[in-house]
């Protein structure tokens, strides 16, 4: 099958074209290096991922300071709980389909605990707020990296090409049978 018969494929739904989430993120996390995709559209991506993934990491080191202000010894428990939770979620945000409401209805439930503190001390509303950023960043870098490449694979059969069976693959619209099996 060639490009424009996947392509007309997959614009009239009978086939879907699939990214690959870990590659997705690295790939554009890697855009630096390699002197061939080094464009100012792909750099613009590639500083949103890379913004992404470093606030989700400095969003859990600031949550653990607030942990350690609000929860005083009991952070002991906390901090390597969600610590681990955080690996845990990053290893199965890198998988699979990204699906983005859990982390969306997890922000809005701390966020409305937090405006329930509003009046209270400061590091409660703080950790209200902080809590769900780490996860809902994670998997925004996930979901942000594979719909760019996706509609990049679609508009570029050079990169198509480059990236098929590494990153992209096809999928059957009506079951989980994949092209080529």
């Amino acid at each position: 099958m060639t490009y424009k018969e996947i392509i007309e494929k997959v614009n009239k739904g009978e086939i879907l074209i699939g990214i690959e989430p870990a590659y997705a993120r690295s790939f554009f996390s890697n855009i630096r290096k390699d002197k061939e995709l080094k464009t100012k559209n792909l750099q613009k991506h590639s500083f949103v991922v890379n913004l992404l993934l470093a606030f989700s990491f400095y969003s859990l080191i600031l949550l653990c300071v607030f942990a350690i202000s609000l929860l005083k010894w009991y952070s002991i428990l906390f901090i390597p709980i969600t610590i681990m939770y955080f690996i845990y979620f990053q290893s199965r945000s890198s998988m699979g389909r990204q699906k983005i409401i859990g982390p969306i209805i997890y922000l809005i439930v701390c966020y409305l605990e937090a405006f329930k503190h509003i009046n209270g001390p400061f590091n409660v509303v703080g950790f209200f707020l902080l809590l769900p950023l780490p996860f809902i960043s994670t998997r925004m870098m996930y979901y942000y990296s594979c719909s760019v490449l996706r509609n990049l694979v679609m508009k570029n059969e050079l990169l198509f090409n480059r990236l098929y069976q590494s990153a992209v693959f096809l999928k059957y619209e009506r079951d989980d049978k994949l092209l080529g099996e």
